[in-house]
């Protein structure tokens, strides 16, 4: 599940109230509102793997330039190659050339899977405190998807 901190919330007056927002924007999803603690704001949670399953569903253009990115990754004609063309994207680097999944070929039991590229990034940000007072209050911690099956447009 992928964990959203969100001040979307601001003025709102009930927890319910901020269910039917936190639904309202993340459609097709069964997002849960989290409340961490009582001096913190909420989070909205959803899981990931319902949304790119959704947005196959119910949109044309996300599900073209899936399906076709995924086709041309299943030949496996960059596998374990060296690049001699500059890099264009993230695909086109050593760690995708050779990772175990992304550019092999696929074998007869895989024809009908659907490979879709992802990188997840999490880091952790505290606010510098100069007297040390009050550590790991002001912790944030920032979270990052990127589909790379998706066109640059």
């Amino acid at each position: 599940r992928l964990l959203l901190h969100t001040e979307i919330f601001a003025g709102m007056e009930s927890q319910k109230s901020e269910m039917s927002l936190a639904r309202k924007n993340v459609p097709y999803l069964n997002p849960r509102v989290i409340y961490p603690g009582t001096e913190r704001e909420p989070i909205v949670s959803f899981s990931m793997a319902e949304l790119l399953a959704r947005k196959l569903q119910h949109e044309p253009h996300f599900r073209k330039a899936v399906v076709t990115l995924s086709e041309h990754l299943k030949t496996g004609t960059k596998w374990q190659t060296a690049s001699t063309d500059p890099v264009g994207d993230t695909l086109d680097g050593v760690a995708a050339r050779y990772h175990p999944h992304i550019h092999r070929p696929a074998e007869e039991d895989e024809a009908a899977d659907l490979r879709i590229p992802i990188i997840l990034n999490a880091d952790d940000i505290e606010v510098c405190n100069p007297l040390g007072t009050a550590r790991n209050d002001h912790k944030q911690c920032g979270c990052q998807v990127a589909i790379l099956a998706l066109p640059m447009s």
